[in-house]
């Protein structure tokens, strides 16, 4: 009888306490999800930027390969505030100097930069063209999901290589 009389008692204490343990739960529970999202959004923009990266830079090795099957790689020097003047399509056409090719192939590659990253400039330099140093130069909006403002403009983000021809 008295082994009835205890477990009756006990019942009486534990009724309710079931329901705040379920809501404690569930508050951590949900104040750790809220932090996996934010874990899993800074993952997504790394890994952007980390995509926009790796394009820029097989476009630099793939301007270094042009060069390097080039007679006169100086012919590929190209400062950004000059246009390429393209006057024939080698694709298309053959191209009858090592100038002809070096226009096209600078306009194709300047396009390509443009297509592939946001807001993207590329810049070919001599840096010693008797050792044969050039520089490439690849620049980019370096975004990674962030909104900008007049007063906060995006970064740019520039991967350089010097290479010697």
């Amino acid at each position: 009888m008295t082994n009835r009389i205890n477990s009756q008692r006990a019942a009486n204490r534990q009724k309710g306490v079931g329901l705040i343990e379920v809501l404690v739960t569930l508050l951590v529970l949900s104040v750790g999800l809220l932090g996996l999202a934010g874990l899993q959004n800074e993952s997504l923009k790394q890994t952007y930027n980390a995509y926009l990266e790796s394009q820029a830079l097989f476009l630099a090795e793939d301007m270094i390969d042009r060069m390097r099957l080039s007679p006169n790689p100086s012919l590929y020097a190209y400062d950004l505030s000059e246009g390429v003047n393209v006057s024939t399509d080698c694709i298309q056409a053959s191209c009858d100097s090592a100038a002809e090719m070096a226009s096209w192939n600078l306009s194709d590659w300047i396009s390509q930069v443009e297509d592939i990253l946001p807001s993207g400039t590329g810049n070919v330099e001599i840096i010693n063209e008797a050792a044969g140093e050039y520089a490439i130069t690849i620049s980019y909006d370096d975004i990674r999901g962030e909104n900008r403002d007049a007063d906060n403009p995006k970064p740019r983000r520039e991967l350089r290589i010097i290479t010697r021809i």
